[in-house]
This record gives structure tokens, C-alpha cells and sequence, in this order.
């Protein structure tokens, strides 16, 4: 058989050509152990640092323990090293006035009841991350949030 009848044949390139007929799988990691958060402010509690350089999404898992009056918050904090000292904080497009975006820092509010709950994070181009945690307001009884992450990694 000559080599320019064989099927995918690129002659120029003296190669067979391939074409992948679907995108390879991409299987997360399996779920390991994060840290326990125990906010007694609004002051935010700063969880371990997580290496994301090859991964696109982070999803964490909680379960949270009832407050009497308190909601919780929750951040995302991205990081240049796993030392970092600067904190990126993730913003959203807010309210146009007067044809200017005021950008607003997204924090994720989570209700004062019991919970078992996941939130998946798209981390693509991000070096290091850190959830925070804190009490919407300084009222009730602090709750205590038992974590979990599982890593999506880059294919």
C-alpha cells in the first residue's frame, strides 16, 4: 500500500492525522478534608490555602451546625503564591450610574439553619486559593462548619 492512501494521511507532514471523536474525561479528585471554620465575628476565618495550577474547578462541601440568629458568609480569596499576602477578591459587574459599572465583591450569604450544601468554583488561571468564613452579623450563637473539597483537574 503507498502511504498517501492510507486514511489521515498528511504527506506534507509525513504523518497520519487523528481526529478525537469526543473530549477526553474529566474526572475529579477524589474529596479529602479541608478545614473547620468556628466564625465568632464579622471578622472573616482564614481557611488553608489550596493549589490550583492545574485544576479548573474547586468544589467545596460543607456541613453547617445551626445559629440562633446569624447567617453565615463565605469567600472566595485568590492568592499570586502559596504565601501570599495580597488578597484577590472575586467582584461582579454591580449597578451602572450614569454609564459606570461600580464593581461589588461577591460574597455568598448562607442561611442560619443546619445545612449540608456544596458550591463549585471555576478556578481556571488561578495560582492558589482560600475560603473564608464569617457571621453575617454578631448576634447569635456561632455555627461550626465541618469542610470538603474535591479538585476538577485541567485535561
Amino acid at each position: 500500500m503507498i502511504k498517501h492512501e492510507i486514511k489521515g494521511y498528511d504527506i506534507s507532514l509525513d504523518i497520519i492525522k487523528t481526529i478525537p471523536q469526543a473530549r477526553a474525561l474529566n474526572v475529579e479528585n477524589s474529596i479529602t478534608e479541608y478545614d473547620t471554620f468556628i466564625p465568632t465575628s464579622t471578622i472573616y476565618t482564614e481557611g488553608a490555602v489550596i493549589d490550583v495550577r492545574t485544576s479548573d474547578y474547586v468544589t467545596l462541601y460543607w456541613q453547617k451546625s445551626a445559629s440562633d440568629a446569624d447567617n453565615s458568609c463565605l469567600r472566595i480569596i485568590t492568592l499570586e503564591t502559596s504565601g501570599g499576602t495580597v488578597d484577590y477578591r472575586e467582584v461582579f459587574d454591580g449597578v451602572i450610574t450614569g454609564g459606570v459599572i461600580s464593581l461589588s465583591e461577591v460574597v455568598y450569604e448562607i442561611d442560619k439553619a443546619v445545612g449540608v450544601n456544596k458550591k463549585t468554583f471555576n478556578v481556571v488561571g488561578l495560582n492558589y486559593i482560600r475560603f473564608d468564613v464569617a457571621k453575617a452579623t454578631d448576634v447569635g450563637t456561632d455555627s461550626i462548619f465541618t469542610t470538603k473539597i474535591s479538585k476538577r483537574p485541567t485535561p
